[in-house]
């Protein structure tokens, strides 16, 4: 079964939510594997953002390609439009609807319209009956495991056969963990050697205290990660159990963050002096003008970096975890002291507030090696906790007022999760809320680079940073820096995807990282750079062959073929190889010789290498463990005592 293909069928036809889910049998800790009892676990450390939005097609392709996916799970309610009825029981159904799934263990699913306000529920008007409403899940066909399957059973087209959902006798409500006053652990140890009537307890409350510490999915991998390791958590301990009360202090937090942002809001507008209530100079004017009646101003956009960094603008900078982008930041620094260019772009000197989240340790190393003697104003590692919603804004007030008492031009903040004050980057009320503060730097004519990190799934364009899409909307410039190739660790090239308000902007940008700098660039596609790479590692071959003597000059794409070295990528087809032979063409370095070979009936063309030896230049290669002995070889043929001083291969 196709199970990508299928997904994308559920999001696209009926703007269903689905997620991968791995189904197997149920463990008895006593007997083993109980093949009558059947288990299913969301195979995504943590499906609450499909609660409020449809998956991409990265994160579709990615999550059901794991090895182990058999399964797909519907978020149910309102972003999927259903309520399900689970029943399990041996006797008929009550409750009808022509849209209906038979389970792997002989229960049914029942579909019925959304209906606001109808929660998941346990033995809802009966001991076989559950619900399967706002925030749960269910698994729909064509999911199997071990013979088993999902099927649909349904009368004409699902989306015209959803009846509204029946009223049901007394629902039997879950007990809910209290929603007032609590005092989390700090620390997960508080959990261990509880007992199993105060467990509960005890996770729900360690589940608020992570919530309000790391973004909720680092959250979730701690709980769960206590729940598997710590006995103390009672042997009954399952999975299940960890995220109902994950999900629960989740819901909570939510709740309680919205209602505390709102009040917050709604009352700066307004503060009260003397028992009256005065308007502030928060106030923001309201004067619309005609369209006709606008006349065209002098702006121009003041660039510290063109295309990327414009003073009172906001650049966001996201990557993933260590794909070097401190690094370029460090080599951001040192191009605008030295006035030059970064990425073809020209930058400008000018001075610096820098809020990092790394060790004053790791900034004097760069420092050094940089040799970095711009006014760089640096705040390392300042915060032990994290910031409340009014001292986040004092903060960021202090930070501006700063930057406007040292005539500083630009504000980094690496990184926004760290600094700010938001608890949970997918909700898009705390992140707006957060972000507001960031005006100040913007009234006062100073740009401001917020860093953060990609998604662990990545993403579309413009899409790959993490959280919610408030962030990027916000953002004027965003720059999206990854590895051009993830899957070669020793290529140091790196791109940077970028979209913008402005034209000066450039789409996509190749940087090459030699000898600890960003010296070089290739304004092109990644589809032609990856290509470029290839080429250039099928000449390596090629020169290599030639030192050998495998080859006497000349050489036929046949020759390349029948000579390939595995350890350079998977051997392609004569075709292709022609494909690079026609790259390295147009880049010049190899030419075709006007002679030709007959290889059985045909005749193929002969090529040579354009650096009038036809042999191997040693100053062109890489001295990394893989070459030693090539150069080894062309050592004794052109008489080199030395090795080369260059990072890996220099065409």
């Amino acid at each position: 079964m196709n199970l990508i293909q299928t997904a994308k069928e559920y999001r696209d036809k009926y703007g269903f939510s689905i997620f991968p889910v791995v189904l197997s049998y149920k463990v008895d800790k006593e007997s083993g594997i109980n093949k009558e009892k059947f288990d299913k676990k969301p195979a995504v450390v943590l499906w609450m953002p499909f609660m409020e939005r449809l998956p991409t097609d990265e994160e579709i392709e990615s999550g059901f390609s794991k090895q182990g996916i058999n399964a797909i799970g519907l978020v149910t309610g309102k972003i999927s439009g259903v309520t399900v009825l689970d029943w399990d029981g041996k006797e008929e159904c009550p409750y009808k609807s022509p849209v209906m799934v038979k389970t792997i263990s002989g229960g049914k699913h029942i579909y019925f319209k959304y209906k606001e306000g109808v929660k998941n529920t346990v033995r809802a008007g009966g001991k076989a009956l559950d619900v399967r409403g706002e925030h749960g899940f269910v698994v729909v066909p064509p999911s199997e495991f071990d013979g088993h399957a999902y099927t649909w059973e349904i009368n004409g087209n699902l989306e015209d056969q959803l009846k509204e959902l029946p009223e049901f006798p007394q629902i039997e409500e879950k007990k809910e963990p209290p929603m007032g006053d609590f005092s989390p652990p700090l620390d997960i140890r508080d959990c261990l050697n509880v007992s199993i009537g105060s467990r509960d307890d005890k996770l729900y409350r360690l589940s608020c205290s992570l919530l309000q510490k790391y973004p909720a999915e680092e959250a979730w991998e701690l709980i769960l990660d206590s729940a598997r390791t710590y006995e103390g958590f009672g042997q009954s301990f399952t999975e299940t159990d960890a995220r109902t009360k994950y999900q629960n202090a989740y819901d909570f937090l939510n709740e309680q963050g919205k209602l505390y942002i709102e009040r917050r809001l709604s009352s700066v507008d307004i503060e009260v002096k003397n028992g009256s209530i005065e308007k502030t100079n928060l106030i923001i004017g309201f004067e619309p003008k005609l369209l006709s009646e606008l006349e065209k101003d002098n702006y121009q956009v003041e660039w510290l970096w063109d295309g990327f960094i414009a003073k009172g603008h906001i650049t966001l900078l996201s990557a993933l975890w260590k794909a070097g982008k401190t690094t370029l930041l460090a080599e951001l620094f040192r191009c605008m002291q030295e006035e030059c260019s970064l990425a073809g772009k020209k930058t400008y000197k000018n001075k610096i507030l820098y809020l990092s989240e790394e060790r004053e340790t790791q900034w004097i190393l760069r420092r050094e090696e940089k040799k970095l003697s711009l006014p760089i104003y640096i705040l390392c590692n300042p915060l032990k906790r994290k910031l409340k919603y009014e001292e986040w804004v004092a903060w960021i007030q202090k930070a501006a007022n700063f930057c406007t008492d040292n005539d500083l031009s630009l504000a980094v903040i690496d990184t926004m999760t760290t600094f700010s004050s938001v608890t949970d980057e997918n909700d898009s009320s705390q992140l707006n809320a957060a972000l507001l503060p960031l005006n100040y730097f913007r009234e006062k004519n100073i740009a401001v680079l917020l860093v953060h990190h990609f998604r662990k799934s990545g993403g579309n364009e413009g899409t790959a940073s993490r959280g919610s899409g408030a962030l990027m909307s916000y953002a004027d410039i965003i720059m999206e820096f990854s590895r051009l190739e993830p899957e070669e660790p020793n290529n140091n090239q790196r791109k940077i995807v970028c979209l913008s308000r402005f034209d000066e902007t450039p789409g996509e940008i190749i940087l090459d990282y030699v000898d600890n700098q960003y010296s070089s660039y290739i304004v092109s596609s990644s589809r032609e750079a990856k290509k470029q790479n290839k080429a250039k590692k099928v000449l390596e071959l090629i020169r290599k062959l030639v030192i050998n003597g495998n080859m006497d000059g000349r050489f036929t794409t046949v020759d390349i073929y029948e000579h390939w070295d595995d350890n350079i990528f998977k051997r392609p087809t004569e075709r292709t190889i022609r494909n690079y032979i026609e790259e390295l063409i147009s880049m010049e370095k190899i030419s075709f010789s006007g002679e030709k070979r007959k290889i059985g009936k045909t005749e193929a063309k002969l090529y040579k290498i354009n650096d009038g030896k036809n042999t191997l230049n040693p100053t062109e290669i890489s001295i990394d463990g893989s070459n030693r002995d090539l150069f080894d070889e062309a050592k004794k043929i052109f008489g080199v005592t030395e090795p080369p001083t260059q990072q890996g291969l220099q065409i």
